[in-house]
């Protein structure tokens, strides 16, 4: 067998790309770019916008280089109702604070 006719990936668990952005990142700095051009389209709004969506991707890469990338979920899970959320059959609610029993 030669190594020509296999090839192994070496990079499966990598996350989605965007250009040279992870694809959440890329989302965080183009959500506000789209937004504030789509409620008021001028150069000034466009630029408003960018620096906007600069801030916002970068305070989700440092989020997730400082707690991992589920962080996030683990934030949503404890201060936010649970049901809005995920959907468990044995977790209790994040809600419950004490247990009776």
């Amino acid at each position: 067998m030669s190594e020509e006719s296999h090839i192994i990936p070496k990079h499966l668990d990598d996350p989605p790309m965007y250009l040279m952005w992870d694809a959440d990142e890329a989302y965080a700095f183009l959500g506000p770019v789209f937004l504030v051009v789509t409620f008021s389209p001028s150069l000034m709004n466009f630029l408003l916008g960018g620096i906007l969506g600069f801030f916002s991707m970068r305070t989700l890469a440092r989020i997730k280089s400082a707690g991992g990338k589920q962080l996030i979920k683990h934030a949503l899970y404890w201060y936010t109702p649970t049901d809005a959320w995920f959907k468990f059959k044995r977790t209790p609610s994040s809600d419950v604070r004490e247990f009776v029993g």
